[in-house]
């Protein structure tokens, strides 16, 4: 699920070729068609890269916890996390390898059937279609990170109750007065860093789905005819800096054979 080593997309030889047959026969609004998604997808991943690398966090303070049901309870909180990285992963590479398709598909229509049915076949890209599923994708892993956050608190909290239960049944039996604090447990610590980790997975996954909403209806208004230049580079900026502003998905960027 490594992503970081990965070619870019805007440097795959059939992207950089399909952008210069666009720009070399003056398609400009096919070529920032083509182009913004080529940029989404990139800013997409970087974020993406984001969320993995706060999960490494999280696998860390994990391992770190010592008392072992306590360990086994977060592990059950978190056991269906990596399927689920998995299946964002696959999404967004299922898209990136049907764009190096089409960009190779479509240059060979070019030199085939010449401009007119280059501009036919970015037409046909799905735009809308695919960022509405990410969309919906990264709402869903959102709401899961958020879920995960609120149970490991709930551990946390149970952690500290039973820490301040033990301290009093031990003053009580050597006649002591009872506290009202809770005593300090070591995994408290690891607790709250799990939780803080997995609440700044749910921020990630919520800007780029706020992002991706934005982008779609600016796209789909250019795609309508609604506006000469997508308007599209803030939100695309945002999506890298990591500002606020359903499962195995396969959105196509083409469908074959039309």
């Amino acid at each position: 699920m490594e992503m970081a080593g990965q070619v870019m997309l805007s440097k795959q030889p059939e992207i950089l070729e399909l952008f210069q047959i666009l720009e070399n026969n003056g398609m400009t609004q096919e070529y920032q068609k083509v182009n913004f998604l080529v940029e989404y997808m990139e800013s997409i991943e970087h974020q993406f890269v984001l969320v993995l690398e706060e999960l490494e966090k999280v696998n860390t303070q994990l391992m770190q916890i010592e008392n072992r049901e306590t360990h086994t309870a977060v592990s059950r909180i978190t056991e269906r996390t990596g399927d689920k990285m998995h299946e964002i992963a696959n999404q967004l590479a299922l898209v990136k390898n049907n764009l190096i398709h089409f960009a190779k598909d479509t240059t060979k229509l070019f030199q085939e059937k010449g401009t007119e049915a280059l501009k036919v076949a970015v037409t046909k890209m799905k735009i809308p279609s695919i960022l509405n599923a990410l969309e919906k994708s990264f709402h869903n892993c959102m709401v899961y990170m958020n879920k995960n956050a609120e149970k490991t608190l709930a551990i946390r909290n149970d952690l500290h109750a039973i820490g301040g239960h033990m301290k009093n049944i031990g003053k009580t039996l050597m006649g002591r007065k009872r506290s009202e604090s809770v005593s300090k447990n070591p995994d408290n610590g690891f607790l709250s860093s799990v939780q803080k980790g997995y609440l700044a997975c749910g921020r990630i996954f919520s800007n780029m789905e706020r992002h991706t909403k934005a982008l779609s209806k600016e796209v789909e208004r250019f795609c309508n005819g609604g506006g000469k230049t997508i308007s599209v580079k803030e939100e695309l900026m945002r999506i890298k800096s990591g500002q606020s502003s359903k499962s195995s998905i396969q959105p196509a960027v083409q469908e074959k054979g039309r």
